[in-house]
């Protein structure tokens, strides 16, 4: 009945057996009619007539059901052992009868210094009494409690654990015992200070830089405009009175401190656009109405380049639901960009309906155009094809950095046609189906 390695050991037991005259249990591996094996467990006891051996009597019982209890058990116990979080098992009084070694690692406490203890020793007094009434009131009913605890280590050091507490309920639906596993979590909880921290700082930061924009562009504006005015006043008084090469002088003074000007607006708009500090107000906006208030305003910059400006309308649906100063500055940078890189032929503005839904306005002009290479860097902030003293033109390389911020703002979208030495076309195309809104 039994595998041949271990046939000699079952006659050396019996033959003991017959010595002692005492009964036996063996543990042995057993052979099935089909060769298959399983565990089994032997009880012999020694028959004796006229106080002689005479024979023996036993019970063989097949255990390969507990062998695998006691597998599943042995994994279970070594699961618990090298958890990498702290378990504790409580009576249903909430006295400790087991923790694992990452308790003893964590908190500094051997097992024999905590078993029958309750583990209120382990509070820093952190933790408020509601939120332990609230545990104790859920477990003790049946359910699961988990939280955050802010404890105390056995050498007065608090930590913190993110818990998961239940009760433990036998076949009867009684609860036998209390199961907590605790997680460290302490270096989280440092690190979402710091970040807590390192926000509130930034947000002050910006506070602070935003006051300092604003206080520059008081500072800065008023003196300028001071100086506009009183360079036009003189430029009207004088024109009679002066040699006419001076002319020349009072149209660079104001070209000069509007150059400026529009400096400091964008970089106080893009401040506003990091910041979240844009005043925004929805309103159904005519995009026919602002693009004719552009040209107007861009149309004597592009007869002094010799350019013409046109503006086409595809389509009766031009309102949409949005910021009238924010699709003003969009296309105000589009506008000027194009006049500014274009040195012959025209720009062309044109309001179309783009499919479904889709209404969109496209600045095309004849200029530079932009390189295949620059392209990624488009929409960069004080970016520029061309960089130094040598540039071809003025500008900081905030004008399409802001407008493509103003774009993603409203949910609308922004796509760039273009080849070097022959034109680019940048087409803003807002979906009539959505209320452009900043979120």
């Amino acid at each position: 009945m039994l595998i041949p390695e271990e046939r000699e050991r079952a006659k050396n037991e019996i033959l003991n057996l017959f010595k002692k005259e005492t009964p036996g249990g063996n543990e042995y591996t057993a052979i099935r009619k089909n060769g298959s094996t399983f565990p089994i467990m032997v009880f012999n006891t020694p028959i004796i007539k006229n106080k002689k051996p005479y024979g023996f009597r036993g019970i063989v019982i097949d255990i390969s059901e507990r062998k695998e209890n006691e597998t599943e058990l042995r994994k279970l116990s070594r699961v618990v052992e090298q958890s990498p979080n702290s378990i504790m098992i409580t009576s249903i009084e909430g006295k400790i009868e087991y923790v694992n070694p990452r308790f003893t690692e964590l908190t500094g406490y051997t097992f024999d210094e905590v078993v029958g203890k309750n583990p209120r020793f382990l509070k820093s007094g952190k933790t408020s009494a509601e939120e332990y009434k609230d545990l104790w009131y859920r477990i003790s009913h049946g359910k699961m409690w988990r939280g955050e605890l802010q404890n105390k280590k056995k050498n007065g050091e608090l930590f913190w654990e993110s818990a998961s507490i239940s009760p433990v309920i036998d076949h009867n639906g009684e609860v036998t015992h209390y199961l907590a596993i605790k997680e460290d979590i302490t270096n989280k909880k440092n690190i979402q200070q710091e970040l807590i921290s390192a926000k509130e700082k930034a947000e002050e930061s910006d506070r602070l830089k935003s006051e300092f924009l604003a206080q520059m562009s008081h500072e800065i504006r008023s003196p300028l405009n001071v100086i506009l005015s009183y360079n036009s006043f003189l430029k009207d008084e004088l024109k009679d009175k002066i040699d006419e090469g001076f002319d020349s002088a009072f149209s660079s003074i104001d070209s000069a401190g509007k150059r400026l000007l529009r400096t400091i607006d964008l970089i106080l708009n893009m401040a506003a656009v990091q910041t979240n500090n844009i005043d925004y107000h929805p309103e159904e906006v005519d995009l026919e109405f602002v693009i004719k208030s552009l040209i107007n305003e861009f149309e004597f910059d592009a007869k002094n380049q010799g350019l013409k400006l046109s503006f086409t309308k595809e389509t009766e649906k031009v309102k949409i639901l949005s910021d009238e100063y924010i699709i003003s500055e969009i296309f105000q940078n589009l506008i000027n960009n194009a006049i500014k890189y274009t040195k012959t032929g025209g720009v062309e503005i044109k309001l179309f309906n783009n499919g479904k839904n889709k209404l969109s306005v496209s600045v095309k002009d004849t200029g530079i155009g932009i390189s295949k290479e620059y392209l990624p860097k488009l929409f960069q902030a004080f970016t520029q094809e061309e960089t130094g003293y040598s540039r071809s033109f003025e500008g900081n390389g905030l004008g399409l950095a802001l407008v493509k911020n103003y774009v993603d703002l409203i949910e609308a979208e922004i796509n760039v046609d273009t080849e070097k030495d022959k034109g680019s076309e940048f087409t803003v195309t807002f979906d009539l189906a959505k209320n452009y809104h900043r979120k």
